[in-house]
């Protein structure tokens, strides 16, 4: 895909700075494109698709201990991780 700039108007340049930025999109979600396409890229992990979890395993695995222990609220151990308290009950034993 070309542009060709006739002349040295503005919008000659507008249409230089749009075949720039497309090309950088391009580059950058190409590779991820194909990936998409790879059988078993997920079982790879080579693409991750949703949300990244608030807590990590180690964060999961604390937090769980802190709520079966029953010394704090759900509210108090959520807020120690920035997360709420409905977060911090889903989480599995």
């Amino acid at each position: 895909m070309t542009f060709r700039a006739c002349g040295r108007s503005p919008n000659a340049s507008m249409c230089l700075a749009g075949e720039t930025m497309i090309r950088a999109w391009l580059s950058l979600s190409m590779p991820m494109l194909r990936a998409s396409y790879m059988p078993g890229a997920r079982q790879c992990g080579v693409l991750k698709l949703g949300r990244k979890p608030k807590l990590t395993d180690h964060q999961k695995r604390e937090a769980i201990r802190w709520r079966d222990h029953g010394d704090e609220t759900l509210e108090e151990i959520g807020r120690s991780y920035n997360v709420s308290a409905a977060t911090i009950s889903r989480l599995a034993a």
